[in-house]
């Protein structure tokens, strides 16, 4: 059994978005192929116990922002993490300490737990540092490229991360894990999908959803565009928009961009949702949708809501963007759109509100493509073997 710690900064667990959704599926998946499994979150942002148990995952926060200013609450909180790190690796029979998205504090979690006959994996989900400036931009540059050089084994989530980390680092072990979802959990839910459309008086609407970032690079404007282009040849369709801007970075202002084209009426903005509410609004869609842009950051981000999507047995149309496009070639099981192209997407949208029968075909296949392929019990089945083979070879190296 391998004794396994991951770190990572979480807003919170297991409800806090997609990235926090992203650490809970490599815990889980981790915890069900038998290994013991810590989650240490530095800083804990809301209220509630600083340690549990979630799901066989033993869940620690080792701060609050409550009782100071958030810069010195971070500050602090970093340290802390240095701390309670050296002295738990010391206490503890050497396992793997998985580093998730961290930043220059890394580096020193490296050298603690190679120090104490730890290994380390890092876990390098998207680029970080498009949405960066100034000293904020080279701490996080030069955290990936020494974190991707000191680690024993790196893991990403796209081919575009994989041929980076080995660019930069090409004796180091690296492995693609793709998005991942508990399609346990996941799951068209009928009866809440009706009472999600009777609060947003949606009943009898045709209706397409869009859940996620509203970044500049996802690509919502084609998607509105979109919904224009089928308006003016006659097709009604209402959408669902769950999602929240973002002071750092560009975001598509969906008000303005609606009202502009004419389709307010269509829009529904329902903003950040928790999970059983975004499961049942997800449920109440007849289609859901991922209409990236061409961009560097889609490049390598693998998003994890086309995983969610696909549990949730919808139809579903996505732009071929990075490994989006791979999937595709597994089992089709989803409809590729050009990226960022508003025609690409009315017409997928029009072949499948226009006859049913293609739309129903599509939920019966997206949902045995998540089964088969992104559920997190699935998609690390190989990851235990890696681990037991890098330590392995290190042995000699500790």
């Amino acid at each position: 059994m391998h004794q396994v710690i991951i770190i990572a900064h979480l807003p919170d667990y297991p409800d806090g978005g997609s990235t926090a959704r992203r650490v809970e599926a490599f815990a889980r998946g981790l915890v069900s192929q038998q290994a013991e499994v810590s989650l240490v979150i530095p800083l804990k942002q809301r209220q509630g116990e600083l340690e549990k148990t979630v799901a066989g995952v033993h869940v620690l926060w080792l701060s609050t922002l409550k009782w100071a200013p958030r810069f010195i609450a971070i500050f602090f909180s970093r340290i802390k993490l240095l701390i309670w790190t050296m002295r738990n690796l010391q206490r503890h029979s050497p396992g793997w300490l998985f580093l998730y998205n961290l930043n220059l504090e890394g580096i020193a979690l490296i050298w603690i737990a190679h120090l104490t006959g730890w290994d380390v994996a890092t876990i390098v989900c998207d680029i970080r540092d498009f949405q960066a400036t100034g000293l904020r931009l080279w701490a996080q540059k030069a955290a990936d490229y020494a974190l991707t050089k000191m680690s024993d084994l790196n893991i990403v989530i796209s081919d575009f991360l994989r041929k980076r980390a080995i660019n930069w680092a090409n004796n180091v072990p690296c492995i693609v894990i793709p998005p991942m979802v508990d399609t346990e959990r996941f799951r068209f839910d009928s009866e809440q999908g009706a009472k999600f459309r009777i609060k947003h008086d949606l009943v009898n609407k045709p209706l397409v959803g869009y859940f996620g970032s509203l970044y500049f690079n996802q690509g919502l404007p084609s998607l509105l565009q979109a919904i224009k282009h089928l308006k003016d040849i006659g097709m009604i369709l209402d959408i669902v928009i769950a999602g929240t801007s973002s002071r750092q970075i560009q975001c598509s202002d969906i008000g303005s961009i609606s009202k502009e084209l004419g389709i307010q009426d269509q829009v529904h903005e329902v903003g950040w949702l928790p999970e059983s509410e975004t499961i049942a609004a997800m449920s109440a869609c007849d289609v859901l949708a991922i209409p990236r842009i061409v961009h560097p950051v889609n490049e390598a981000g693998s998003p994890t809501k086309l995983a969610e999507y696909l549990s949730m047995g919808r139809a579903v149309i996505a732009a071929g963007v990075g490994d989006i496009s791979a999937y595709h070639m597994i089992k089709p099981g989803f409809i590729l759109t050009k990226p960022g192209d508003s025609d690409s997407i009315a017409e997928a949208l029009f072949y499948l509100f226009s006859t049913p029968e293609n739309r129903h075909r599509l939920e019966i296949i997206s949902r045995h493509l998540a089964e088969d392929f992104f559920d997190y019990r699935i998609a690390l089945t190989s990851l235990v073997e890696i681990l037991d083979s890098v330590s392995a070879a290190g042995q000699n190296r500790h």
